[in-house]
């Protein structure tokens, strides 16, 4: 771009505290346009210079009212007062190379334009425009590192997924309910009483209390585990973690077949914490919608005919 010395400068508009400029040749004449912050949105530039050849007479009454109104004017069409409207008229390939496929070339030449590629184009540009906006969790990882150790890092773990799981399980049946309180019931009592203690009802949402083959980890398999909307009737939990501690399980309530009555489909309640043992607890993995079972004392004994189920 030539010296400043070179123009005679015509100052239209002041320029807003925190605007950034943008210089734009328009054939023999520079256009300064002022642009807000944030994303740019069409229509919201303002013409804050614009810079004459020093050998033009009368500089302000070569460039109209209504195109320093109208930045775009300004930048595609150059000085609207010298052919405007054959600029205008050819502005949208001006440039392009013999061939080009874009929809305002196509259209010149006469070639037939097919609307829906034309609405895929456009959506593509958006969606390509969205990603670029979008902050990768790498780069907030990143941030986050910084912020808290004040110091840059030197290695980033993009992923840590646990490559350990199990691939057999054993099904026990179907899960109830899952009590957070006894009531201070007995093992007897709380057979018939579970349902006026604190609990999370799944009895509608089709998960299978299962256990590990060696009986010593129970899990939670399948079916509606979500429990994003009862996060709110535990005290003490943070929803916006990833895994979210719900405190102690204090029963377990299933549905199963058991020889013990005939193989009928039987309402099975076990109370844990039996012989002062410790009582397992469980926490919500709020990602992927999932609960586990975790710690305590109790055992399902696989050396035994019969087992008597759950114990502990």
């Amino acid at each position: 771009m030539a010296a400043a010395a070179q123009y005679r400068i015509e100052h239209v508009h002041q320029r807003p505290r925190g605007w950034r400029v943008r210089s734009k040749k328009s054939g023999s004449h520079v256009v300064r346009v002022g642009f807000p912050p944030g994303p740019r949105r069409k229509g919201a530039g303002k013409v804050i210079e614009i810079l004459h050849p020093k050998e033009e007479k009368n500089p302000s009454c070569i460039v109209s009212q209504k195109a320093k109104s109208n930045p775009e004017e300004l930048l595609i069409f150059g000085n609207p007062s010298r052919g405007a409207g054959k600029k205008r008229r050819n502005a949208g390939t001006q440039g392009h190379k013999a061939g080009c496929p874009c929809f305002a070339c196509k259209h010149k030449r006469g070639e037939r334009v097919n609307p829906r590629r034309r609405r895929k184009d456009r959506k593509l540009r958006a969606n390509r425009k969205h990603r670029a906006n979008q902050v990768s969790e790498t780069e907030q990882a990143v941030r986050l590192f910084e912020v808290f150790h004040g110091k840059e890092p030197q290695d980033i773990v993009d992923k840590h997924v646990s490559a350990a799981m199990r691939k057999d399980y054993t099904a026990l049946g179907k899960l109830i309910a899952v009590l957070t309180d006894d009531c201070g019931y007995g093992e007897q009592a709380i057979a018939n009483k579970w349902d006026q203690c604190p609990r999370i009802d799944f009895s509608e949402d089709h998960i299978t209390l299962a256990s590990s083959p060696n009986g010593q980890q129970l899990y939670a398999i399948g079916g509606n585990q979500n429990l994003n909307g009862c996060l709110a009737k535990f005290e003490g939990v943070d929803p916006a973690k990833d895994f979210i501690d719900l405190g102690e399980v204090a029963a377990v309530v299933y549905e199963a077949r058991k020889i013990h009555d005939n193989f009928e489909v039987v309402e099975y309640v076990h109370k844990f914490g039996g012989n002062g043992r410790t009582r397992p607890g469980w926490f919500y993995d709020r990602l992927k919608k999932a609960i586990f079972f975790i710690g305590g004392e109790y055992t399902i004994d696989i050396t035994a005919k019969i087992s008597p189920g759950i114990e502990g």
